[in-house]
């Protein structure tokens, strides 16, 4: 179904006239119709005509009206970009460290053939997998819409919604291993979103909300409610997803009473549901506001230098932070650490207002299908050897994943549904954290990705995996056997095609996962 269907939404400008007339139906080629040859020739004898007599016209860059104001985007090649669209206001003076404020509309045609800021400040591309632009600008609160039928309110086509990952302290919207146009081709309009990092995004402060850079995603989300059918896409037919800090950020936010009615399922690969404690987010803020020297209040905050908050956040990510040295893993994490990718610190924290406690729960109780993928490597750490890598793996990643599955079915609220991706890169020699995402997107020839997979990656796999993604979004239900009380995972690569229990490390979970550290892919 998703590869018949990218011959309706791979025609662009083209594409966006021929489904406006009466006869667009003798376009929408499926598996199995029959088109006769006349259909074909005047197809065939208007799309010429179209091309000649209107081809400047109908490569002008497309511009939608939507609630928000009108947006002007780019064409590239078979769909549209919208790139840097604000959601909010830009975060500074009194809206520092506060809870997002709502763009208001505007009037003129808006501009949208660049990605916006990003709250990333600083690049961090030497540390991570994927290549996370980082863009000067106040602006940072932005998003980015990749659609096939902009301006078609009546497609009503399915919305995929991207949180990045990054620990909770890097990571950008603007990557290409986001692009959307790959689920342009399954006509599925896609959303990536920016949203606060580090402790301007989930840093403690009085009488400020704690779990700023999830408002920043709820204020996407509502954004996306309200202006999306603009864009061609249906507002009832949303899907949430992330990798890594992102999909902990989709899973926190599952969990949320206010999101009701903002998005339908839930997709999460690799996800991290790191959650703070309120008295150990307390200690943490009030220690940073001991660090620059003054009492913690918000105006204060929000009257320094954001690149000094930078240095204060690097300076509270060290290894004694509480309870550090306890951990069972204690060497492996401060040689994580010390190569910037895990953080200890920042992320979403309990609190009264947006999140609700205890989130598990409120998973169990939600009516949103669910689908959850792992790597069979999350977590590596060479000098320690395999043994221990796979042990993290388990207690972070793949235990949480298999028990959240288990524990969905029993209740019996929505299925679940879990993939275990194993495809050895030949770059790494390991199935690493993140290492699926080009397969997923099916971006293999992405920047970056060469480095992460090697060469000659399997364009099967990711055919196989991008159509689960692709049926997910769509239908709610990737096309094979829910997880149920065995956490039965599809398996994807490493020379398995087939549905077997998730593996994980016999005996229980180490400790909490919930407080576990966050890779940053």
């Amino acid at each position: 179904m998703a590869s018949s269907s990218r011959a309706v939404w791979a025609l662009g400008p083209l594409g966006s006239a021929l489904r406006g007339m009466p006869w667009s139906s003798c376009w929408e080629l499926r598996c199995g119709s029959a088109i006769s040859c006349l259909e074909i020739s005047r197809y065939l004898a208007l799309s010429s005509s179209l091309f000649v007599q209107s081809g400047r016209a109908l490569m002008r860059n497309p511009i939608v009206r939507a609630p928000c104001g009108p947006v002007e985007g780019i064409w590239r090649g078979g769909s549209a970009a919208f790139l840097g669209i604000p959601f909010a206001d830009a975060p500074i003076g009194p809206l520092a460290y506060a809870a997002p404020q709502r763009r208001a509309r505007w009037s003129g045609v808006r501009l949208a053939h660049h990605h916006g800021p990003t709250p990333q400040r600083r690049p961090l591309s030497e540390q991570t997998t994927i290549p996370e632009p980082s863009i000067a600008g106040e602006d940072i609160l932005n998003l980015n819409v990749f659609t096939p039928a902009p301006g078609d309110a009546d497609a009503r086509l399915p919305v995929l919604v991207w949180v990045h990952g990054g620990g909770f302290i890097a990571g950008s919207p603007a990557s290409p291993w986001y692009d959307g146009g790959s689920f342009n081709r399954d006509g599925i309009v896609t959303v990536s979103v920016s949203y606060r990092l580090g402790f301007e995004g989930f840093g403690w402060i009085a009488r400020r909300p704690s779990n700023r850079g999830l408002l920043d995603v709820l204020c996407a989300l509502e954004w996306v409610h309200d202006n999306i059918s603009s864009f061609g896409g249906s507002p009832d037919t949303v899907t949430l997803a992330g990798q890594s800090a992102g999909g902990g950020a989709a899973l926190a936010l599952m969990a949320a009473p206010r999101t009701d009615g903002l998005f339908r399922s839930v997709a999460v690969t690799s996800p991290a549901p790191s959650l703070t404690r309120t008295r150990d987010h307390q200690i943490d803020g009030l220690q940073m506001a001991s660090a620059a020297g003054i009492s913690g209040t918000g105006e204060e905050w929000a009257s320094i230098d954001p690149e000094i908050v930078l240095d204060l956040q690097a300076g509270q990510m060290a290894v004694d932070a509480p309870g550090a040295p306890d951990h069972p893993f204690a060497a492996t994490l401060q040689r994580s650490l010390r190569r910037g990718r895990v953080d200890l610190h920042f992320g979403p924290a309990e609190d009264s207002d947006l999140l609700p406690s205890p989130m598990g729960r409120a998973w169990l109780r939600s009516p949103r299908p669910l689908l959850i993928g792992t790597t069979a490597d999350e977590f590596e750490d060479p000098p320690l050897g395999d043994p221990v890598g796979h042990l993290m793996t388990d207690h972070m990643f793949r235990r949480p994943a298999a028990d959240l599955a288990a524990a969905r079915d029993e209740a019996g609220h929505a299925q679940t549904w879990l993939y275990d991706f194993r495809e050895v890169s030949s770059a790494t020699r390991t199935a690493a954290h993140c290492h699926d995402l080009p397969y997923v997107w099916d971006l293999l020839t992405a920047q970056g990705s060469a480095e992460a997979l090697g060469h000659s990656p399997s364009a099967a796999l990711a055919a196989r995996l991008h159509d689960g993604w692709v049926r997910f979004v769509r239908d709610g239900d990737p096309g094979w056997p829910a997880a149920g009380p065995t956490a039965r995972a599809r398996r994807f690569g490493g020379g398995a095609d087939d549905v077997a229990p998730l593996d994980v490390t016999s005996g229980p979970a180490l400790g909490n996962p919930f407080n576990a550290p966050v890779p940053t892919c």
